[in-house]
């Protein structure tokens, strides 16, 4: 179920492999906080900051350009909006659901992907050890491979979707927010929420067409940077781990 750059050990926690996925081309210091600032050779970057604030938690955040700015179909629109859910219900790599909730089951990892207008995002945090930052890189690495999308899922995803719109039509402030955003943003289509008949297209848009935008936004991890702070390991093994997990060129 793991790739081969995710070995385990007898209790299931991440070992690294001895090659190292990518270089750096640059390490500096930063003035403005005691922080390092470093640029992969496939052209991510990492941000990090070591504190003792939270003595037991990792916080990891990475963001790209590009978002829904980038779409013009209303399809695709709908599609990027539902990707995060379709992917959530489909598992990660070769896990299924199920198989990724027993394995991150003894494990302090949470993960969130999303796309926004402007910008993809990662957020998340995992426990203040190197095994446990090991499985939260590992688990965002397994968002750049391809996605396992199904029918059956995107049915529930639009159901899901479908409620959630009916809900909103029925809260007072929903229609406040829609009045004043005409205020400011006119009839624009780009600053429209997504519309039930936006969903519903997805029937016929289908898994590939999912597959396609998902990719379109998570494919290429040298398109990204990192922050983590926190309780990180020692450098040297933070290195190891970044090199590994950030510095891969994707796909499967």
């Amino acid at each position: 179920l793991l790739d081969d750059s995710f070995e385990t050990d007898g209790d299931s926690r991440p070992k690294l492999p001895e090659e190292l996925h990518a270089s750096f081309l640059i390490r500096h210091s930063l003035t403005h906080f005691p922080g390092q600032h470093w640029v992969l050779s496939n052209g991510a970057t990492v941000t990090w900051m070591r504190t003792d604030f939270e003595p037991d938690e990792i916080l990891l955040c990475g963001v790209a350009p590009g978002g829904l700015s980038e779409i013009d179909s209303p399809t695709e629109r709908a599609a990027a909006c539902t990707i995060a859910a379709m992917q959530e219900l489909g598992g990660l790599r070769a896990m299924t659901k199920s198989q990724l909730a027993d394995f991150l089951a003894d494990k302090n990892v949470t993960i969130c992907p999303s796309v926004s207008k402007y910008c993809r995002h990662f957020n998340g945090y995992c426990g203040a050890s190197r095994k446990e930052l090991a499985t939260a890189l590992q688990v965002i690495s397994w968002h750049f491979s391809p996605p396992q999308f199904t029918m059956g899922n995107l049915g529930k995803v639009i159901e899901s979707c479908q409620q959630s719109i009916l809900n909103r039509e029925r809260d007072p402030e929903y229609h406040l927010k829609m009045e004043l955003r005409k205020v400011t943003c006119g009839d624009d289509p780009f600053f429209a929420e997504v519309s039930a008949a936006e969903i519903e297209s997805l029937r016929s848009f289908g898994t590939k067409g999912l597959q396609d935008t998902y990719t379109r936004f998570f494919s290429s991890p040298g398109e990204w940077s990192w922050i983590l702070v926190g309780a990180l390991p020692d450098d040297h093994s933070l290195e190891q781990l970044v090199a590994n997990f950030f510095g891969s060129s994707g796909g499967p």
